[in-house]
């Protein structure tokens, strides 16, 4: 009878341990929210990160890319994101989801023009509508930017022992 119990005590175990995946939803959410809050001050909010011409927006928006902010990004975000560096079009460099902490400012006259990148700085917008999928182990902050203009879904998911943004999304 006591190796019985033994037995049916040790299944149990087992299979409580094979269902739990070892994801603690609290950490996560406060661990990613850290990291997240650590690339929206990157850089001031407005900062300019590099000026371009229209012949060289891809290739500095590119160079741009590849420093601090990848750090911050997963690896398929990360490509994701040089891929649109590498199709930014002049008229709306900035457009695509991938690439949105960077606006344009324009200064200077029509014929002398100067094109600058702008740091757009985000906030977490309500950390409570903060959605975390232990199945897929990620956590989504709906963000705003300071300017309140934008309004984003930024996922986090947890790459080589470090949370980086997986995916941005419209709310």
């Amino acid at each position: 009878m006591k190796k019985l119990s033994i037995i049916v005590l040790s299944l149990f175990l087992i299979t409580l341990t094979s269902c739990s995946s070892g994801f603690d939803k609290d950490k996560a959410l406060k661990e990613s929210e850290s990291e997240l809050n650590k690339f929206f001050q990157a850089y001031e909010q407005d900062k300019e990160v590099f000026s371009f011409k229209e012949d060289n927006l891809n290739e500095k928006t590119a160079e741009f890319i590849k420093g601090k902010p990848s750090g911050f990004f997963t690896k398929a975000f990360l490509n994701e994101t040089k891929n649109a560096a590498e199709n930014s079009t002049f008229g709306n460099p900035f457009k695509d989801k991938h690439l949105f902490f960077l606006v344009q400012k324009t200064s200077g006259s029509i014929r002398d023009s100067k094109y600058s990148a702008i740091f757009n700085q985000y906030e977490i917008k309500d950390r409570s509508n903060a959605e975390v999928d232990e199945g897929k182990e990620t956590v989504t902050f709906p963000c705003q930017s300071k300017d309140k203009m934008h309004l984003l879904a930024i996922e986090m998911k947890k790459e080589n022992g470090t949370w980086k943004i997986n995916n941005v999304n419209k709310p």
